[in-house]
């Protein structure tokens, strides 16, 4: 679950603040998910370089819950993309890295493409698969989002 809200900067450039809350649903028994709750903070800087093409950065501090398996660290974060934004449809490519959410575990380093189709001025569906590059990353994954704008 994410929320975020949009701070005009002047020009072409904004900030994003960005909560983000991932539930436990993984299975903890067989290993696919640490049983916690973990919080994201983070901020996104997005600047516009014409009005289709844009870049961003984000950074922020990933804070991990406690589990009975794993001895888990709060992380830091960090990212940047590139994004073509038509009259319905966004493309972007982003890249992602994260540390290692306890003391042994690897880096995550990934790159996602997305394609998000506009269905109307508030309601959005989103495609996206990554690949990663480091251990702590999947080699290839994917999926859909469905994407609601309050306000509009």
């Amino acid at each position: 679950l994410a929320a975020g809200y949009s701070f005009f900067l002047g020009g072409r450039t904004y900030f994003d603040a960005v909560g983000k809350v991932k539930l436990p649903t993984a299975s903890e028994a067989k290993f696919l998910g640490t049983g916690s709750t973990d919080f994201t903070l983070q901020g996104e800087l997005l600047q516009g370089l014409s009005d289709e093409v844009s870049i961003g950065l984000i950074g922020g501090r990933r804070f991990n819950g406690s589990s009975d398996l794993f001895a888990l660290e709060d992380v830091w974060l960090a990212g940047g993309g590139i994004y073509y934004t038509g009259e319905e449809v966004t493309l972007g490519l982003d890249y992602e890295w994260r540390e290692g959410a306890t003391a042994t575990a690897p880096d995550i380093s990934e790159a996602t493409a997305s394609v998000t189709y506009k269905l109307s001025d508030a309601l959005r569906l989103q495609g996206y698969g990554y690949t990663g590059f480091a251990d702590g990353s999947p080699d290839l994954g994917g999926g859909l989002q469905v994407l609601y704008r309050f306000g509009q």
